[in-house]
């Protein structure tokens, strides 16, 4: 009974499932039309929160293999890979999270809400002090992995791009933002020498700027932060779903599930735990929690991700050190990706 009086999205359970019940059926008998925006949403959010609901309740699943937001986009690659999700609908996700340009605004308001939602005076004294730590962190998981996909045979371009850097990203005044960063990376400043840069990349920097100089309002601030939590909350499951059906092809996901890939990812790990733990030392942080903050929280899934390791390494104290970790950590691969996509380009 205490079942049927949960609520979730401010609906009673017994109702959702009707709405379920009833948009399963138009999906599979085909009647949902596949160009109209409406359908695509009621698909995404239809298939995305029976997902994301599974994964936050599966055992050992939610504590150790990414919990709802990883059930909901490989929930969706299997849906797909399976064709239990119709081709049509398949197409019609895809356009729209992609080339109608959904997965743009949900970037970009990640980026910039991550970056801003650092206090200013700590986001100065993390650059002077921390930021070594995270970096050498970086550093350090770079040349483990290498050193890993060596030892598999993997080539030097492979490694980086779909083992090293994918396992450390583990991840708006908005519109302002997004528009500077476009003009620059596409007209004003498109290559620094043979690197060309991403306006993501422009994003980071430029986000930045303006946090550190204090020329964002409180409110605004505040107003990107309700924003983003609405889009990674609320909205995880929708926006995850579509990251599964447009981004993820799980015959690709198969091919690479190997011992390789469990050893380089495991060595990108060690790596950004000596790395930051020994940068760390010479600022005159302690090893372990540098290692676990710097390190760990680096190559971490997030906000989640954080209070596991520091749940598990009893340092819930240094949630500040690793939501640095997390944000501006995310926010420097993501230029060294720009950077090392430019020189492979």
């Amino acid at each position: 009974m205490e079942l049927l009086k949960k609520r979730y999205y401010g609906m009673p359970i017994w109702m959702i499932a009707i709405c379920l019940f009833l948009i399963y059926g138009a999906i599979y008998l085909g009647l949902l039309p596949d160009q109209d925006m409406l359908s695509i949403i009621t698909i995404m959010f239809a298939g995305g929160l029976v997902l994301y609901e599974i994964g936050e309740h599966l055992p050992i699943w939610k504590d150790f293999l990414g919990g709802g937001a990883v059930m909901a986009f490989f929930g969706a690659a299997v849906l797909e890979y399976f064709q239990i999700l119709p081709a049509k609908y398949a197409d019609a996700i895809t356009f729209y999270y992609d080339d109608f340009g959904f997965q743009t605004v949900f970037i970009t308001l990640l980026i910039v809400s991550a970056v801003l939602a650092v206090n200013r005076k700590q986001l100065v004294k993390a650059f002077s002090g921390y930021i070594p730590a995270i970096l050498g962190g970086i550093a350090a998981a770079i040349l483990f992995g290498i050193l890993g996909g060596l030892i598999c045979g993997i080539n030097l371009k492979d490694i980086v791009a779909y083992y090293v850097l994918p396992t450390m990203g583990g991840l708006l005044l908005a519109g302002a933002v997004f528009v500077v960063s476009r003009v620059f990376s596409k007209n004003i400043l498109p290559a620094i020498g043979p690197v060309s840069l991403h306006m993501y990349a422009y994003m980071v920097v430029f986000t930045a700027i303006l946090n550190i100089a204090n020329v964002i309002p409180v409110e605004i601030k505040e107003g990107v932060k309700r924003l983003s939590n609405f889009f990674t909350k609320p909205l995880m499951c929708y926006c995850m779903f579509g990251i599964g059906v447009a981004f993820t092809d799980l015959a690709d996901f198969l091919a690479v599930l190997n011992w390789q890939t469990l050893l380089i990812s495991a060595m990108v790990v060690l790596g950004a735990i000596i790395g930051s733990g020994t940068i760390g030392m010479l600022f005159e942080f302690n090893f372990v929690e540098s290692a676990i903050t710097a390190g760990l929280c680096m190559a971490n899934r997030g906000g989640s991700g954080d209070l596991q390791v520091l749940g598990a390494g009893k340092r819930m104290n240094l949630m500040s050190y690793a939501q640095i970790s997390s944000r501006i950590g995310g926010a420097i691969i993501l230029l060294l990706g720009s950077v090392i996509f430019g020189f492979m380009a």
